[in-house]
């Protein structure tokens, strides 16, 4: 759930959930005014396993070209494993591929990113759940309706880890490689990944670790969805993680944690190797009085809205929990700034891109 170059779109889509009971309805707004600019069906009417979505500008030649919305099916028979790629201003079909085999119904989590350094974002994939590996997959040709090849495959936490993977994308380093940022969804502690994109742009390259760490309490297991953008604006993408299914409910003082991607991506001046003191910019808690359910888990987008380098904290509730809102916080602060109401989703809640 990110977005690259810039804000431009908030995606709202049905919540990805085996619990969905609605239509795959994606919402587009305007993030500055909350403002819906169209609505349509990702998929088949029939399928109700919800929609995962991110943004990104596949025309990024053209002038004025806007961010594009890239969906992916939640969990359920009838979903294909197909990802499909939307005109960001009219939502025509631009482009599609089968990121798994067909048979694969656990659901897909998606983000964007250059990876490959070419100018034209990327699309990755992880599993919500299921033995598929995270892939990530050549956006050159999505602007032409042409083939999406894969680029690199790999298991972040193993092949034996069955319980999903959220992803997102951001270029640490400044050097036109975005690197890929994997957390669990549950069943362990949050351990997230960062990968270094040079590592990941063809399918002989091995993926290079550039660090990890444990996100929230280690005695918080219930997984978490991890987004990408520059928080405090430093100039660095920072690692923004809202928690899975308990948060609110289990106790924790913050169900939203960010952290310094400068201090990610920072070696040791003796040892020479990652930095393991890993700076939280900022943790808080949102949802904790939700009439709804407040173990439900949440979902992120963050958007630089006010255009002063700072990226803000959409967030919405998933499964079991508000389907009707969209709250806006200042990441950096936990300030509510707004409350967007929507019309997407039922008792899954809402994803969002």
């Amino acid at each position: 759930m990110s977005a690259i170059n810039g804000g431009g779109l908030l995606v709202v889509a049905a919540g990805a959930s085996s619990s969905q009971t609605s239509e795959p309805e994606v919402q587009v707004y305007d993030p500055s005014t909350g403002d819906l600019k169209f609505q349509f069906l990702a998929y088949a009417s029939t399928f109700q396993g919800g929609v995962n979505t991110a943004t990104a500008n596949f025309t990024p030649s053209v002038a004025n070209s806007p961010q594009d919305i890239v969906t992916a099916p939640g969990p359920g028979a009838g979903s294909n494993s197909i990802v499909k790629i939307f005109n960001g201003k009219t939502g025509a079909l631009m482009d599609s591929f089968a990121a798994y085999p067909a048979s694969y119904t656990g659901g897909i989590n998606v983000a964007v990113g250059d990876v490959n350094d070419d100018g034209i974002p990327d699309i990755i994939v992880a599993p919500m759940g299921g033995v598929e590996p995270v892939e990530i997959f050549n956006g050159k040709n999505v602007a032409s309706g042409g083939a999406v090849p894969l680029m690199n495959s790999f298991y972040p936490y193993g092949s034996s880890y069955l319980s999903g993977v959220s992803v997102a994308a951001g270029d640490f380093y400044g050097n036109g490689y975005a690197d890929v940022v994997t957390s669990p969804q549950g069943d362990m502690v949050d351990q997230v990944n960062v990968y270094n994109g040079d590592s990941l742009d063809s399918l002989s390259s091995v993926p290079v670790m550039i660090n990890q760490f444990i996100g929230f309490p280690a005695t918080f297991t219930g997984g978490a969805n991890v987004a990408v953008g520059d928080v405090d604006g430093d100039g660095t993408p920072d690692i923004v993680l809202v928690a899975g299914f308990g948060g609110a409910g289990a106790g924790l003082a913050a169900n939203v944690e960010a952290y310094s991607g400068a201090s990610v991506i920072a070696t040791s001046s003796t040892t020479g190797k990652p930095n393991t003191n890993i700076q939280i910019l900022s943790g808080f808690q949102v949802f904790a009085s939700a009439a709804t359910n407040p173990n439900a888990p949440l979902n992120i987008s963050l958007q630089n809205v006010f255009g002063d380098g700072r990226y803000e904290a959409f967030i919405g509730q998933g499964a079991n929990g508000e389907a009707n809102v969209v709250n806006v916080y200042r990441t950096i602060s936990g300030q509510l700034l707004a409350s967007i109401p929507v019309t997407v989703g039922t008792s899954a809640g809402v994803t969002l891109g």
